[in-house]
């Protein structure tokens, strides 16, 4: 026989899956790879009064009918006629529908919970085209003098789309950290990678720093996160980077608890 729920039952469990879910990331520390951490007490706080709702609301139908709604040969409504009954083949087809959306909703659900969520990667860094930020409209010029202490990767990737000047690098530390996303230039350089997050994980974009290391495969792979240390100067090898980071120092690392940038 058909896996069939109640019309009311069945919106509620649809309803209340996602809205359990989310408050389930949120109460493990995991919604912060869905959006942006600005938006989670929002978004907590929503879902909150929504399932107080929800169940508010089936509680207030009380006699557990769907008034009708399911039933073609339930009591007549209002006094009118009788419902004529479907054909069978359709409320066969109906019934085999509900189900199935039950089944899908209840699985994706338990995937989300269950199935660790992972952040995004090299391979969906190359589809956005990591590139370095480009400065806002209207932005200051650069000032010579000013402090890069404490730069993240993407202050020193904005940076870089300001100016290419070889100078302006001279003795500023890098101190930085991101995952490895291979170069096209004979293997010589690699871009130093990070996920920029504004509103939630769709909308994430990639930003990065080249940095020249010859034979860095040899030693490291795509998606290995790394902490580096170094200075930018002038591309010895007169690529399309014009400013390189040339490394002091490189450390494989674990993916950090909060992988993006905000």
């Amino acid at each position: 026989m058909p896996f069939r729920l109640a019309g009311a039952g069945r919106g509620v469990l649809l309803v209340a899956a996602p809205l359990g879910v989310t408050l389930w990331l949120a109460a493990t520390g995991r919604l912060d790879l869905y959006i942006h951490p600005r938006y989670i007490v929002f978004t907590v706080i929503m879902c909150a009064i929504a399932l107080v709702a929800l169940v508010l609301g089936a509680l207030a139908r009380g006699d557990g009918h769907d008034h009708g709604l399911d039933d073609p040969l339930g009591d007549p409504l209002d006094g009118g006629e009788p419902v004529a009954a479907p054909p069978a083949r359709g409320r066969a087809l109906r019934s085999v529908l509900s189900g199935a959306s039950v089944v899908v909703c209840a699985a994706l659900a338990i995937a989300l919970v269950v199935v660790p969520p992972t952040t995004l990667t090299s391979a969906t860094a190359v589809q956005r085209a990591a590139a370095p930020v480009a400065p806002a409209a209207g932005a200051a010029p650069v000032d010579a003098h000013a402090s890069t202490a404490g730069f993240t990767l993407k202050d020193w990737s904005a940076l870089l789309a300001q100016t290419s000047d070889p100078s302006f690098y001279a003795g500023r530390s890098v101190d930085v950290t991101g995952f490895v996303v291979a170069g096209a230039r004979g293997g010589s350089t690699f871009s130093l990678t990070r996920f920029v997050v504004t509103c939630c994980a769709v909308d994430a974009q990639p930003v990065s720093v080249p940095v020249l290391l010859p034979g860095w495969s040899d030693q490291y792979a795509a998606d290995d996160w790394l902490h580096i240390t170094g200075t930018f100067v002038a591309d010895p090898s007169g690529g399309a980077a014009p400013i390189v980071l040339q490394p002091d120092s490189v450390t494989t690392m674990h993916e950090p608890d909060d992988p993006y940038l905000y």
